[in-house]
């Protein structure tokens, strides 16, 4: 089973729970962190949605994985209703799960997401 399948699969137990989702962005180039990210969104379903859209510098990823449920995002300016009830995380470059008993991490090449049961 490949890391995008153990995701959706370990999300997909957790429908009906409240989900914590701290996305911190990379740093072109390396693995400094940027810009950090958090949501709170009650999960409902899980989906994989993939994209015909070709784009030469890769700024539309090919594969999504999306958490739909409602939910809100937490910023510096307030908090604001999750748009379209949906999460999205790019599946860009590699990869990667670790599974924990709080929750579960996913990586890919521009974000690290940590997302706590709650």
């Amino acid at each position: 089973m490949d890391n995008v399948q153990v995701a959706t699969k370990v999300l997909q137990r957790r429908r009906g729970d409240i989900l914590l989702i701290k996305k911190r962005e990379k740093q072109v180039g390396g693995n400094k962190s940027m810009d950090y990210d958090y949501v709170q969104l009650h999960l409902e379903k899980v989906s994989l949605r993939n994209s015909d859209y070709t784009d030469a510098d890769d700024y539309v990823a090919e594969q999504e994985l999306v958490l739909h449920g409602s939910g809100h995002v937490h910023s510096s300016k307030g908090n604001f209703p999750l748009p379209q009830n949906a999460y999205e995380i790019p599946l860009v470059g590699d990869f990667n799960v670790k599974e924990n008993p709080a929750g579960i991490d996913l990586s890919t090449e521009r974000a690290v997401y940590t997302i706590r049961y709650h």
